[in-house]
């Protein structure tokens, strides 16, 4: 199943486009009305940040100020990085980009929000990205030639052990920690005693099944990058994630002050769409207790406390520019009277079964799959499933099988080619999304299939790395013979 979208697409070298209703497109600034804005992708479609992007697009559809469908990001691990070039270099005008990713590239009073311990709590993060502290946060943004729109709270980051719980600080030393090479959190990372790893795909998988990989930094509203069996310590707010709406800063200037108040009203109500979209933490919780090889542990206090001590000289580091320490305090006080997620205990430590226990053992005739196969993923199975909206977004529409000797290339709606390899034996079937090492589908289930006519229905019983919901949806119009 596409779990992560990858597309290597070249951007236009129009950015911005006028639209009047009966003249010639002109220069921004001449016109009032109606006025385009291209976006672009800092990450796969469907997940957290490019969703409230996709709520912009919607928003702005009948509005003066229209923000144009996404172009799609590059795919690389650098995605949201190659984002930002794409507007510095004026082949877009707007992305929705991590608060992590601008902080790298400079911005100091936006780097605050990538301090360990300070967001503690979605209430909390609610709070910042409504209050007049919000403006002050992306000021420097300017010196990136960017004019920040709205902060978007991208949910709580909690520590996920592979074969391990991390409870204290100590449990952290000496580990391989992932994260994203965007996230900007690796002086945590290491103030932890562990060592930063940006691994992804097949690769991060390859170095988690190898014992290699100890654990990763991720939130429970997105856990798709994490390979299980895992389990997090649902009570440590490592950090919160924010997503930033920004906008380049000629194409910003351009715009009248009504566009501009429009535009920015938009943003903010486009966050707002999104966070109601994901549901909450309690809820992602849930979800994830409810996965196959997954658990969750509550951390004492003493455990919290210790995790704060050795977080502390980094914090101060951090923090050290008194501009940037006023801004610290205000977004801390922001929080006064709100609590990490209390998290809670489910699943057992030691799970997980071997990838041999998902794959059938080959007998009889393989090719009877041969041919040319459609399968017509619906998003309403999806949500009828219990499914994220996140993962019904990447999931649906039309996917096409041309499978030969068992392996199937697959043109995915949302994403490049990649590879499934079918083992049959009898009536039973496993089905290997990974096959060949591609990075841009994701999973091993295992079931059984039956065929009538050119329709093929499979009944799923056990995914390796995600909920077999997900499958049972993806499936249950059956895989159609077209060719």
């Amino acid at each position: 199943m596409n779990r992560r979208l990858t597309a290597s697409t070249g951007l236009a070298a129009l950015a911005l486009t006028l639209i009047a209703c009966d003249a010639a497109p002109t220069r921004l600034g001449t016109t009032a009305d109606p006025v385009t804005i291209t976006a672009v992708y800092s990450s796969g479609f469907g997940g957290i940040g490019s969703d409230a992007l996709d709520a912009l697009v919607a928003l702005t559809s009948d509005q003066p100020v229209n923000v144009d469908r996404p172009r799609a990001g590059s795919g690389r691990p650098q995605e949201e990085f190659d984002a930002l070039e794409a507007l510095a270099a004026g082949n877009a005008d707007l992305t929705v980009v991590r608060a992590g990713a601008l902080a790298q590239r400079g911005a100091a009073s936006i780097s605050v929000l990538q301090t360990p311990l300070l967001v503690i709590s979605p209430e909390h993060a609610d709070e910042v990205a409504a209050g007049a502290v919000a403006e002050d946060l992306m000021a420097d943004l300017s010196e990136l030639d960017l004019t920040g729109l709205a902060l978007i709270p991208g949910g709580i980051r909690h520590p996920f052990g592979y074969g391990r719980a991390l409870y204290g600080a100590t449990d952290y030393k000496g580990l391989d920690i992932n994260s994203g090479l965007t996230n900007g959190v690796d002086p945590m990372i290491e103030a932890l005693g562990a060592r930063p790893d940006h691994s992804i795909a097949e690769r991060r998988l390859a170095r988690v099944t190898s014992g290699e990989l100890d654990a990763i930094e991720a939130s429970l509203l997105q856990t798709g990058p994490v390979d299980r069996p895992a389990v997090v310590t649902s009570n440590v707010s490592l950090y919160t994630k924010f997503d930033v709406v920004v906008i380049r800063k000629d194409a910003w200037d351009g715009l009248t002050g009504a566009q501009q108040d429009a535009l920015s009203a938009a943003a903010v109500q486009a966050g707002h769409e999104a966070e109601r979209m994901r549901g909450t933490e309690a809820a992602a919780l849930d979800d994830w207790c409810a996965m196959p090889e997954a658990a969750s542990v509550v951390a004492s206090k003493d455990d919290v406390a210790s995790i704060a001590d050795a977080l502390a000289p980094t914090i101060r580091t951090m923090t050290a520019n008194p501009a940037v320490k006023e801004l610290a305090d205000r977004v801390a006080a922001l929080g006064a009277g709100t609590e990490p997620p209390p998290g809670r205990v489910c699943g057992a430590l030691e799970i997980g079964t071997t990838i041999e226990d998902f794959l059938v053992e080959r007998v009889g005739d393989q090719s009877v799959f041969d041919g040319v196969w459609r399968v017509d993923a619906s998003y309403q199975d999806f949500v009828d499933a219990g499914v994220s909206v996140a993962d019904a977004r990447i999931n649906a529409g039309v996917w096409t099988l041309m499978i030969k000797d068992h392996v199937a290339t697959v043109d995915q709606p949302n994403g490049p080619d990649c590879a499934w390899d079918f083992s049959l034996n009898a009536d039973r079937v496993s089905l290997d999304m990974i096959h060949g090492g591609n990075d841009a589908c994701y999973g091993l289930v295992v079931g059984t299939w039956h065929r009538d006519g050119d329709v093929v229905r499979f009944t799923w019983e056990k995914e390796r790395y995600y909920d077999v919901a997900i499958d049972q949806a993806f499936f249950k119009r059956g895989m159609q013979r077209i060719g």
